[in-house]
């Protein structure tokens, strides 16, 4: 069985990802969040220390970017799971 990390902070979730944890998936919560999903490291709880100690350093034009694809990525599954509701709820007869 697989270790999972889960997170809705996007800007933690960047910081990972540039860490070079392994991004799993992408699901919603709800209508306006989502759940990033990273394989567990050995070094994964030392970065999220570091980053909400301020200690993690990444270079800012990396960070707006991959901050910029996760969230568009998390839109992107919103969207998905919202067109596959749509095909699973019955339409009314007019």
């Amino acid at each position: 069985m697989k270790h999972i990390f889960r997170t809705s902070d996007l800007a933690l979730a960047t910081f990972l990802k540039l860490n070079s944890l392994e991004l799993l998936s992408v699901s919603s919560v709800g209508r306006s969040k989502s759940t990033f999903m990273f394989r567990e490291t050995d070094a994964r709880q030392a970065l999220v220390l570091d980053f909400f100690n301020h200690r993690g350093q990444v270079e800012p034009l990396e960070f707006v970017s991959v901050f910029k694809s996760l969230k568009g990525l998390a839109h992107e599954m919103k969207s998905d799971e919202i067109a596959e509701n749509d095909h699973d709820t019955p339409e009314r007869a007019g």
